[in-house]
This record gives C-alpha cells, sequence and structure tokens, in this order.
C-alpha cells in the first residue's frame, strides 16, 4: 500500500451561490484597465500616476457584503493561462497576484467615510460646508511633510471629498 484515504460521502444542502455580477464585472475589469491606462498617458494626471501599472477593483454590497464584481489588473485570459504558463508567470506587473485578495495595502481610504461620520458627529463640517483642496496639504510643510491629494478639487463637501477620495478634506476635517 502507497497511500490510503478515508473519504466521507457528500451530503447534498450546503449550496454555494455565486454573487458575482457578470455585467458588472466586465465593466469593473475594462474600466480599471482603461483607469490605468489614463493614469499613464493623460498630461493632466499627477506625475506620480505616470507610474500606475496595477490596480484592483472590489465591488460589495453594502448591505450584505456580497461581493458583486472584482477585478485585478495586469490581468490574463485563461486559455493564456493554460497554454503559456511560464510567459504569463514572467511578465511585468505579476498579472498572477489577485491584488484584491492577496494585496497588502496601507488602510488609507478605508477610514475617510470614518473620519467624515466623525467631523459630521461633531459638528466640525455640515453635509454642505466645505474646506479647500489645492491639492498639497501644507499644514505641516514647516516640517518637510506635505502629503498630496490625486487632484486639485478647490471647494470641495463632504459627499464630493468621498465621492474623489479627497485627501486634502480629510486632512482638515480630522
Amino acid at each position: 500500500i502507497i497511500d490510503a484515504y478515508d473519504t466521507i460521502p457528500a451530503v447534498p444542502g450546503n449550496t454555494v451561490y455565486l454573487t458575482l455580477n457578470e455585467r458588472l464585472q466586465r465593466r469593473v475589469q475594462e474600466d480599471l484597465a482603461a483607469q490605468i491606462e489614463f493614469l499613464r498617458t493623460s498630461p493632466t494626471a499627477p506625475p506620480e500616476a505616470k507610474d500606475a501599472d496595477a490596480g484592483s477593483v472590489l465591488v460589495l454590497e453594502v448591505k450584505t457584503g456580497k461581493i458583486l464584481a472584482m477585478a485585478s489588473y495586469p490581468d490574463y485570459t485563461l486559455s493564456d493561462y493554460q497554454m503559456n504558463y511560464e510567459e504569463v508567470a514572467s511578465r511585468e506587473g505579476l498579472p498572477l497576484l489577485n491584488r484584491s485578495l492577496q494585496g497588502e495595502y496601507a488602510p488609507g481610504s478605508i477610514y475617510k467615510p470614518v473620519t467624515a461620520l466623525a467631523a459630521l458627529d461633531q459638528e466640525v463640517a455640515t453635509p454642505y460646508s466645505t474646506f479647500f483642496c489645492g491639492h498639497v496639504y501644507d499644514y505641516f510643510s514647516s516640517s518637510g511633510y506635505s502629503p498630496r491629494c490625486l487632484g486639485a478639487h478647490g471647494n470641495i463637501n463632504v459627499i464630493d471629498a468621498l465621492k474623489w477620495s479627497c485627501n486634502i478634506y480629510f486632512y482638515e476635517a480630522g
């Protein structure tokens, strides 16, 4: 005997339901690739965006936590994976790394809704009040620390700050 396995017969009833939305999934993949290309080539993109070569998008249903779409870029086709695995595995940008599931990132923007709620609760801001985003936050500039925003949004309220993920708004509100 080389090996022995104990098997337990399957019990019907534990059904897996996929929550991915096919049309949304396709759109998210296309939009992620287009956004990275835009960042790399747009004359209006900030200088640090020119190096963008990878990204991830995860779309959740807020009330249930169901995953509706998940994309990682760069990606690959299943036929490439099956026929040219070595070539796919050695591509620049690590397309086999699923950035949505395997990436490790600083928490950053995940805290923006918390900061927004705290600012509203403490009446530091109202839904209609604005802070000015000029792209660079200069409050700490004397110490040499000048964090940036991806854009220069001008006067921006909490709703638009969440929509555009405006760093400067949340530095001020915080």
